[in-house]
């Protein structure tokens, strides 16, 4: 009878469900294993730190997705290509996986050290990338950042040498914060209550192209030789110098931008101050004008209101006088009747 095959085990591409395989490149010790684990769910492949510089992914393992949101995918994680002790292997198991005549995401891993990239990294990628002959799109993920470093990692210079070192440039960059648990524990997921490790790679390797390569189209991956590599180091040490001055360059002329409108700002605050006082001022002299003339005004009524009760007064005064000298001569010609009679009055 034919034996089971386990779930485990890869499944050819000619199987009618399979979508392609998601291929997982990058040196020992960025965590490629621990990536696996956590985009599968569960712990398949080993994982563990790598204190010498030899990877615990001794060979390409490819491992089917049987479930969830990239079912049907087939998921190889490949041996480090910086591993001094089986660089040669390693390069031929990249190849190999590289010639299954399917469709494929292809990602690198690498790792940020004193909050920038290694050299050798950049060399693997391009040595895979030098590798493949036909047209092709990749991405990108920059695992393992520390808290410290997404606050206040220089992201411009990590693109920048991400997007002008390797002789492709990726089609997405995925920076993954560091979990600590793994590195306190081996064969573990990543998992952070604040973060949702899974959710977040799935979401980068839906988002990425398939590339269907052909094995014809596939050379033999080369290491870097020591030369070579010290010719990158000192090419990113000149880019990192460039771009520490670029950076320099442009804070000095973002300070001058604000300098200038914090002062043009002062300016106007003068201005719109003196404008307001003038304007404060012209009310107020506005205002006292408005007072005075109502005080005149006021004068005025009262000043004709006394001369009206004075006219008045002595009209009423004039009257008094004239009753007074008419009842006079009343009485005084009614005296001069009661002489003239003898005396009689007459009624």
């Amino acid at each position: 009878s034919r034996p089971r095959r386990s779930p485990t085990m890869l499944k050819s591409p000619s199987t009618r469900n399979f979508k392609g395989i998601i291929l997982l490149i990058g040196n020992p010790g960025t965590g490629k294993s621990s990536l696996t684990n956590t985009i599968l769910g569960k712990v398949v492949t080993e994982s563990n730190i790598s204190f010498d510089g030899s990877g615990v992914t001794t060979k390409k393992i490819p491992i089917a997705i049987e479930e969830g949101e990239l079912k049907g995918h087939e998921i190889v994680d490949t041996p480090g290509l910086d591993d001094f002790k089986k660089r040669e292997i390693a390069a031929r198991q990249i190849e190999q996986a590289l010639k299954s005549n399917t469709k494929y995401k292809i990602i690198f891993i690498i790792d940020l050290r004193a909050g920038r990239i290694q050299p050798s990294d950049l060399a693997t990628i391009d040595a895979v990338i030098k590798a493949i002959k036909t047209p092709f799109k990749y991405g990108i993920v920059v695992n393992k950042v520390s808290e410290k470093q997404f606050k206040y990692i220089d992201r411009p210079k990590i693109l920048a040498a991400l997007n002008t070192y390797p002789s492709k440039r990726p089609e997405k960059i995925l920076m993954l914060p560091k979990c600590k648990k793994a590195f306190e524990e081996k064969n573990v997921l990543l998992t952070n209550d604040l973060y949702d490790f899974r959710g977040v790679l799935i979401s980068f390797i839906q988002g990425l192209s398939y590339n269907a390569i052909d094995s014809k189209d596939v050379s033999q991956v080369k290491g870097v030789s020591s030369k070579a590599l010290k010719e990158l180091e000192d090419k990113l040490a000149k880019m990192y110098a460039e771009q520490k001055k670029k950076n320099s360059d442009h804070e000095k002329r973002l300070k001058e931008v604000v300098d200038k409108a914090e002062k043009k700002n002062k300016e106007n605050i003068e201005r719109l101050r003196k404008e307001y006082a003038k304007k404060s001022e012209d009310q107020n002299q506005q205002l006292i004008a408005t007072l005075e003339k109502a005080k005149l005004d006021y004068q005025l009524r009262i000043s004709e209101l006394k001369y009206q009760d004075n006219q008045a007064q002595r009209a009423h005064e004039a009257r008094e006088a004239e009753a007074e000298r008419r009842h006079r001569e009343r009485m005084q010609q009614i005296q001069n009747e009661n002489d003239d009679g003898g005396g009689c009055v007459v009624s």
